[in-house]
């Protein structure tokens, strides 16, 4: 029981970690796009709205790996 204990605990770790960095990068990419979309820079501010085209497909990827990963976790 004490080494299937040791195998299980940092794998749940690790997997608690991946999730988390997956909405931390979430996170970053909106409040950049945000960032660029409200600058006065028009370069920026034409990067801000490519990045919101893309932002759908990115968050529906970025959702799908974080289900995986949580049905994964629900698996084992």
């Amino acid at each position: 029981m004490k080494k299937n204990d040791k195998k299980n605990q940092p794998s749940k770790l690790h997997d608690i970690l991946i999730i988390c960095l997956l909405v931390f990068i979430i996170i970053i990419s909106i409040v950049f796009t945000y960032l660029e979309i409200t600058s006065t820079n028009l370069f920026w501010k034409i990067q801000g709205y490519r990045s919101l085209i893309g932002m759908p497909f990115f968050l529906i990827i970025m959702g799908a790996l974080i289900y995986m990963e949580i049905k994964r976790i629900k698996k084992n």
